[in-house]
């Protein structure tokens, strides 16, 4: 016998599982680096930190954390 729980028993018997909307801070750390005539190359690291909660009806932290990391190929319009 196990102790895990149905999606039933962790929802509390509702259909919703997760709130709508949620809030956070989000903060990003980018550099150009300049490739050609008006090309530049730019990385960048994004991260989010959730300050509500994510899931209804479930108990314990289950806020979120991202990180992002993206390169971005920017063509500059001057």
């Amino acid at each position: 016998m196990t102790n895990a729980q149905t999606s039933q028993e962790i929802g509390n018997g509702t259909n919703e599982k997760s709130y709508k909307s949620n809030f956070g801070l989000s903060g990003s750390i980018n550099y150009r680096l300049k490739l050609l005539n008006k090309w530049y190359l730019s990385p960048e690291y994004k991260y989010y930190l959730g300050l509500t909660k994510e899931f209804i009806n479930i108990d314990g932290r289950t806020k979120s954390m991202r990180h992002l990391l993206m390169i971005r190929l920017i063509k500059s319009l001057e």
